[in-house]
């Protein structure tokens, strides 16, 4: 066995991580089982996984459990005499909150002249997002069209 690797290094939240072990010849008829394991529970592989006769590689599923603290796992494939592993970051899933513009311009309006400009707010992190109020700051502004969630 020459390789364990995952498509990701570090994942938030909760998901799969498509692996895949690799040898450095072809498998024999019958096959070549790698047994599979990881060290946190927060993440878990298939007990082995099999590489077909002639392949010289095959893929596996690991599956992620949210965590509350970040977690370092280690992913391991034994095949004979050969360990392989792999590492891979958890970090804790939260919400995560952009705004569309880092400044709204009105260009040139006259006085008491209404202007309007939109924003757009997206959920962007890894949990939902609720937006319970809105706060306009300098005199003469007004906010319309949000509803927000009653408390």
């Amino acid at each position: 066995m020459t390789a364990l690797s995952c498509a990701n290094t570090s994942i938030a939240g909760s998901g799969t991580d498509a692996c895949t072990v690799t040898l450095n010849t072809a498998a024999p008829t019958g096959g070549f089982i790698v047994s599979l394991s990881s060290n946190k529970t927060a993440v878990t592989v298939p007990a082995s996984v099999t590489v077909a006769a002639g392949a010289t590689s095959a893929p596996f599923t690991a599956t992620v459990s949210a965590v509350t603290t970040a977690q370092a796992v280690t992913l391991e494939a034994i095949a004979g005499s050969v360990t392989k592993t792999f590492a891979l970051q958890l970090s804790v899933s939260g919400p995560a909150l952009s705004i569309n513009a880092t400044s709204i311009g009105f260009g040139n309006v006259a006085l008491n002249t209404p202007a309007t400009q939109t924003v757009i707010l997206s959920s962007t992190g890894t949990a939902s997002v609720t937006v319970n109020s809105a706060v306009l700051v300098g005199a003469g502004f007004t906010l319309s069209g949000p509803t927000f969630p009653k408390h």
